[in-house]
């Protein structure tokens, strides 16, 4: 994988977050397959898995039915936690990858 399919995937994972909270089991399957990709990929290396790891947990969470609320009763909480993880996710993403679009 280079960093332009990585980052489709990070932008794929972005999307499965809605606007507001609700059981998806069609999104948490597609995170996890994301997460395995990330997992499988030589140039992963253990804090990008770590990262991916919490948007897929996050994303668990935002597609369920009830899971959500242990943030409070406003689901935007979660989702900007949910964001903010997005983006280390992106960061380390490029961390990752650089090598690759400076040779």
């Amino acid at each position: 994988m280079d960093q332009e399919e990585a980052l489709k995937l990070c932008d794929e994972l972005r999307n499965l977050v809605g606007e507001y909270p609700g059981a998806n089991a069609a999104a948490v399957r597609r995170a996890k397959e994301i997460n395995f990709a990330f997992s499988v990929d030589g140039r992963s290396n253990a804090y990008l898995r770590e990262k991916v790891g919490a948007v897929v947990g996050g994303i668990s969470e935002w597609c369920s039915v009830r899971k959500w609320q242990k943030y409070g009763a406003d689901p935007q909480r979660l989702r900007g936690m949910l964001m903010n993880d997005l983006a280390k996710l992106e960061r380390a993403v490029k961390q990752a990858y650089r090598r690759e679009t400076s040779a």
